[in-house]
């Protein structure tokens, strides 16, 4: 009692005397029927926010379980977008390719030739003709060295060749090797000059060591993909050789840059 003036004195006991006043009246209306109902009405009412308050604690608990969760997802994908992030600053400029089914052809086959068909035969050829056409495959590619096979290569091989390099070499095989052989598919009656007298050149090279084996010389290196044979080239054909995308076929007084063929 902090009263230190007869006023709140008085004001204090009054407070307390009408505090007994109203329990006396409670005590009074125990047994007024009325009452009775209002307090069994209250005691539901209260039994009932006592459930709510239940549930309500209960998804609480399950939204802070879900806020945890949240967190640590949020930790586990911040994660992966670091590593996405340091695996496009760190990607190579060219990437290993699946081979696609149907692509290797027969080194062997020759264009088929429309024989002297009857009238509706040629009608069907004409109806072929409208078809979209497949793009022509004419010899597989050369597949990419891999980070983890260039990491391989002996230090004396490479030297200062970088991974870039050597995969740039590859894209001038394959054009070459795609030059070559998109002639040597092609009809003799539809050949120029300058191709059929590179036909007869490239036949000429072949050889019983080459036979069912893509490949291409010096020259033609030189020609279609403008490659100086220097020692920087020879060096970078030797690390393709050393990771099993080349191999030498000599004979003849030639040197035949084959392909080795991964499926």
């Amino acid at each position: 009692m902090d009263s230190t003036t007869l006023i709140d004195l008085a004001h204090h006991f009054n407070a307390k005397l009408s505090n007994l006043h109203t329990a006396y009246d409670l005590t009074e209306a125990k047994h007024d029927p009325s009452c009775q109902k209002l307090l069994v009405s209250i005691g539901k009412e209260l039994e009932g926010l006592e459930g709510i308050l239940t549930q309500m604690k209960g998804e609480l608990q399950k939204g802070k379980e879900a806020v945890s969760t949240a967190q640590e997802l949020k930790v586990t994908y911040q994660n992966v977008i670091e590593d996405l992030k340091y695996t496009i600053e760190h990607l190579p400029a060219r990437l290993p390719n699946k081979p696609v089914p149907g692509q290797h052809i027969n080194l062997n086959s020759k264009p088929n030739k429309m024989g002297n068909g009857s009238t509706s035969a040629v009608k069907h050829k004409l109806v072929e003709v409208e078809r979209p056409v497949k793009e022509v495959v004419y010899c597989p590619p050369i597949e990419y060295l891999t980070v983890d096979e260039f990491d391989t290569v002996p230090k004396y091989m490479k030297g200062r060749l970088t991974y870039n390099q050597l995969n740039g070499v590859i894209d001038d095989l394959n054009k070459t090797f795609l030059a070559k052989y998109k002639i040597l598919k092609m009809k003799r009656s539809k050949l120029s000059d300058v191709n059929r007298k590179r036909y007869e050149s490239f036949k000429l090279q072949e050889s019983k060591d080459s036979k069912d084996t893509y490949f291409v010389v010096e020259g033609d290196l030189k020609e279609f993909a403008k490659m100086k044979m220097d020692a920087t080239s020879r060096a970078m054909l030797t690390v393709l050789r050393h990771c099993g995308r080349m191999r030498e076929i000599r004979g003849g007084g030639i040197t035949r840059f084959a392909m080795v063929e991964m499926y």
